[in-house]
């Protein structure tokens, strides 16, 4: 876990009218879009700065998001979401983890709403190594079996607060996506592709080239994990007969979906390499985590279960996932752990701090990284899934 860092509430960027920011951009979203932030995400607390902010620390590169940068270092930070509440009763609908804790309020309209701890609450709880993040994330998930949150919400619900807590940089991954290298799993979520590598043999049985399935990530209608298949479709071939090719039918209806990666974590003597697992609820799919961590031969949960669906890898195929970003206007896909400065690493393309511009997704609408073109720490940002770059390359020089 992260150590605490420092921060000096002077040292503010200077502020901006969040109105003069949020209107023109809601006056432009489409009709679709604000039924998805009704059903969602919609509301956030009000004094809340539209942006992210990047400061340099002893500790490191630490992002800071809207909620926090404009509120004093000792307030909580409040939140209030409204998912989709239909037919939901508000007796006993609350979640709490000291830190952190979400309610739902009764009303004609019910919400949520939702504390984040103060900054130096957040300082010494890492410091004490007693950040309860995780376990509060469970008990949201208890939210979901008690029938406190309608179908989907839950994730979104999730969603909002991972968007909503500060976080080391190189804990980016780890804090949005449930990342950790050697736990050998990530939380698969929009702004994701699925990339699928097998291995193809002649009729000798040698290995004579390999082939590459992508799937987008998405999410449906119904806020349901989408697998969306790219790429030309065989003639005459149905994609259920094809390998790799029947994730969009395999693993549906879920709300949850996590990749459980090959590698030095799973035994050798098993017979997959790879699985993805969907579930309905946050708490199942803690479950099927631990149920593989202890028993990872057991591969994906036995018998009709419809709360869980599930995809196993067999034979020489490496699964992996790639972040979806968008540098210059262009859709380009990263590798995890990848941060700016890879992205103009090249000597054809240079980057110059002031011409550049980030921007991430925060509920649902996309807000500036700002940042101190004092030095480049910008660079060293973990990209997330969505992240828009745009750093055109300065003009040729006359000769």
């Amino acid at each position: 876990m992260s150590k605490a860092v420092s921060y000096d509430n002077r040292a503010r960027y200077p502020q901006l009218p969040w109105a003069g920011i949020i209107l023109p951009l809601l006056g432009r979203l489409p009709i679709s879009a604000f039924l998805l932030l009704a059903i969602a995400l919609s509301a956030c607390a009000p004094r809340t700065g539209g942006k992210y902010q990047i400061r340099r620390t002893e500790e490191g590169l630490l992002v800071v998001p809207p909620p926090y940068w404009q509120e004093p270092p000792g307030k909580p930070i409040k939140l209030q979401l409204v998912p989709s509440q239909s037919g939901v009763s508000a007796s006993g609908c609350s979640a709490d983890s000291g830190l952190f804790r979400a309610s739902l309020a009764r009303g004609s309209s019910p919400k949520w709403s939702v504390t984040l701890p103060s900054w130096e609450s957040w300082q010494a709880s890492l410091a004490s190594g007693s950040f309860p993040f995780d376990h509060f994330l469970d008990e949201l998930g208890k939210l979901e079996t008690r029938g406190c949150l309608s179908a989907g919400a839950g994730a979104l619900l999730e969603q909002a607060v991972r968007e909503s807590v500060p976080v080391m940089v190189h804990d980016s991954l780890r804090y949005r996506y449930d990342w950790q290298e050697f736990e050998g799993f990530i939380g698969l979520e929009p702004g994701m592709r699925l990339r699928i590598e097998r291995a193809e043999y002649n009729p000798a049985g040698k290995i004579a080239g390999t082939s590459t399935t992508y799937y987008q990530i998405e999410r449906d209608s119904h806020r349901a994990i989408a697998f969306r298949l790219l790429g030309p479709k065989q003639v005459n071939t149905p994609d259920d007969a094809l390998p790799d090719r029947n994730l969009a039918t395999s693993v549906r209806d879920m709300f949850y979906a996590r990749l459980f990666l090959s590698g030095a974590h799973v035994p050798n003597n098993l017979r997959y390499t790879a699985l993805i697992a969907g579930t309905r609820t946050r708490e199942r799919m803690e479950e099927i985590a631990e149920s593989l961590k202890e028993h990872p031969d057991t591969g994906c949960p036995q018998g009709p279960e419809q709360q869980v669906n599930c995809m196993i890898f067999r034979g020489p195929v490496t699964a992996s996932v790639e972040l979806q970003v968008s540098v210059n206007g262009q859709q380009v896909f990263a590798g995890l752990e990848r941060d700016v400065r890879s992205l103009f690493d090249e000597p054809a393309r240079p980057c110059a701090l002031r011409s550049l511009r980030v921007e991430r997704r925060y509920l649902n609408k996309y807000v500036p990284v700002e940042f101190s073109i004092a030095d480049d720490s910008v660079l060293g940002l973990m990209l997330v899934g969505g992240d828009r770059i745009v750093c055109p390359a300065p003009p040729e020089s006359p000769n």
